[in-house]
Parts: C-alpha cells; sequence; structure tokens
C-alpha cells in the first residue's frame, strides 16, 4: 500500500549553525509532530478506501458490512478535515432515508468488527487533530484490540503522538517502536523509529537514541529521517559518512 510522502522539506533553520542544539533539537521535534499528524490524516484515508473495497464487495458478515457502509458514509468529511462532524454524525443530511452515524457511533455499536477497529484509528485521529489527546488515547486503544498491521500501524503512531502530547514521553516511544514493527516499508519504519528516538533522547536514554537513530539510517539511507537522524547523532558526538 502506498503511503503518504512527508509533505514539507527541513526547514533550512533546523542546520542553521547559529543556533544552539537545544533550539535545533526543538525545530526537529516541531517538525516531526507536524508531519505524523499529517501521515496519520493521509494514513487513515488510504485505510478507508481499502477497507471500503473489501468490506462492502465481499463481506458476507451483516454487522460488518453494516459498519462498512456507515463508515463509507465519513469519508468526505475526514478528507475535509471536519472532525467534529466526522465524530458526531450528521444529523442535517440522510443517505437512503438514514441517518449519517459518526466514529463514536460506529465505534461504540461495531467495535468488534474490523470496520469498528478502524473507525477508533479514525476518531482517534480526529481528537489529535482537535487536541484531545486523552480522548484519542481512548479510542486508539479500542483499535489495538484488532489483527489488521495496517490498524495497529495506525493506532501505535496515534498513541506516541497523544502520549507525547500529554507529555508522557516513555510511553510515546514505546508506541512509535510498535509503529515501526508493524510497518510495512522500511520507510515508515525509520520514520517512527526516529520518533521513538527522538522521545528517547528526552529520557536521557542516550545509548538506546543512538541505536534508534542508526537504525534509521541503516533503514531508509535517502530519506529526510536520515538525515535528521544523522544531524542528531553527529549532535551527540556520532559521525556518520
Amino acid at each position: 500500500m502506498k503511503k503518504e510522502k512527508i509533505k514539507e522539506t527541513i526547514d533550512p533553520k533546523l542546520s542553521h549553525t547559529k543556533e544552539s542544539p537545544e533550539i535545533q533539537e526543538r525545530n526537529v521535534i516541531n517538525y516531526i509532530k507536524d508531519n505524523l499528524y499529517y501521515f496519520i490524516g493521509g494514513l487513515a484515508v488510504v485505510i478507508v478506501a481499502v477497507f471500503l473495497i473489501i468490506f462492502t464487495t465481499g463481506s458476507s458478515d451483516k454487522k460488518e458490512k453494516q459498519a462498512s457502509l456507515y463508515l463509507s458514509r465519513l469519508y468526505t468529511y475526514i478528507d475535509t478535515q471536519e472532525y467534529k462532524t466526522a465524530l458526531d454524525g450528521d444529523k442535517s443530511k440522510t443517505m437512503r432515508g438514514e441517518q449519517i452515524y459518526g466514529l463514536t457511533y460506529i465505534v461504540n455499536n461495531y467495535k468488534g468488527t474490523k470496520s469498528g477497529k478502524l473507525a477508533s484509528v479514525l476518531a482517534g485521529n480526529c481528537y489529535l487533530k482537535m487536541n484531545q489527546p486523552q480522548k484519542a488515547i481512548e479510542y486508539f486503544e479500542i483499535s489495538l484490540k484488532g489483527d489488521d498491521f495496517n490498524v495497529l500501524e495506525g493506532a501505535n503512531a496515534g498513541l506516541g503522538c497523544a502520549y507525547e502530547m500529554n507529555q508522557q514521553i516513555e510511553k510515546a516511544s514505546e508506541h512509535y517502536s510498535k509503529a515501526s514493527e508493524y510497518a510495512i516499508d522500511d520507510e515508515n519504519k525509520a520514520r517512527y523509529l526516529l520518533f521513538s528516538a527522538i522521545c528517547l533522547e528526552q529520557l536521557k536514554k542516550v545509548d538506546l537514541a543512538k541505536e534508534d537513530y542508526t537504525k534509521v539510517i541503516n533503514l531508509s539511507p535517502n530519506s529526510e529521517y536520515s538525515d535528521i537522524a544523522k544531524a542528531n547523532l553527529s549532535r551527540l558526538g556520532i559521525v556518520i559518512d
């Protein structure tokens, strides 16, 4: 499955020689967070498209098909960043004579289905975008009970982000690392390991951070993540050619 590419190039200020290491690190962390939100949103839309194809055409389970149908009606709201409507549903419209139910309704009534687990990832992402990390954690946790690697990747990435917003850095690092394990391609594995390494540095676990930075370089040597990992290793006294 093709994943979203990072949306911006690194701000030139990140490598400006006149800035202190602390300011450079803060700039890197802010850059990473901005692109994580972007990535989770992009991943969510791609997963929705995949699940719609699977469940509206091939599932014989009545509850699964119902959940996926309700979910399909929210695609536009997610895509246009109408997060509250995506969560609560749209009472001003109907489709085929039915109310447009929101993500929270789907999770509450269909969380035992695969589409329900997907809805919980999307709900968690909406709460992240609305700057409500504690609510996001509640919904991402529901997603962890599934077995689809795409959903588990998104759930763990989201939990990492939410815990970091809550200043629970150790938990954030753990979930970023798990997201890397579930990611299919090396670039996304590197992405999450970079997030994990930045958290480990904040926890003063420098040796573990160095290990993750090195893994990032080996996994995706020509990516933005590798460039950041090399810069951070250099700041820690290790030079990578």
